[in-house]
């Protein structure tokens, strides 16, 4: 178990940017969150969470926020996908994928201004 990391907590802040059921209880969980374990891969990223907020949410929506955040490289334009998923009413996992496929080289060089959000 860790804390976040200051980039997870700036995607997760960008992706709470967006208006969606259920935000006050998810921005909750998420201000209390924490990491169990995560998978860093060229092809995906898979971190974890858990939370020690005990507010459920109530909604059916395992992905209640998708982030899409587009760039436009030598690859072509294309986005780059932020899921937000939600378990048995608890934040559990943020997964982040290359919409087209793609590796993702770096993590942290992923421009961040050009988002739209999905809910």
């Amino acid at each position: 178990m860790r804390e976040l990391y200051s980039l997870e907590k700036k995607w997760i802040k960008l992706m709470l940017k967006a208006d969606f059921k259920g935000k006050k209880i998810i921005t909750e969980q998420l201000s209390n969150a924490y990491v169990v374990s995560e998978e860093i891969a060229r092809g995906f990223a898979s971190i974890k969470l858990g939370t020690f907020t005990r507010i459920r949410y109530p909604f059916p929506e395992r992905v209640p926020i998708t982030m899409l955040v587009y760039i436009d490289d030598f690859k072509g334009y294309r986005p780059i996908e932020f899921l937000l998923h939600v378990v048995d009413g608890y934040v559990d996992e943020l997964e982040i994928f290359d919409a087209a496929g793609f590796d993702i080289e770096d993590y942290s060089s992923i421009p961040l201004d050009n988002i739209k959000y999905q809910t």
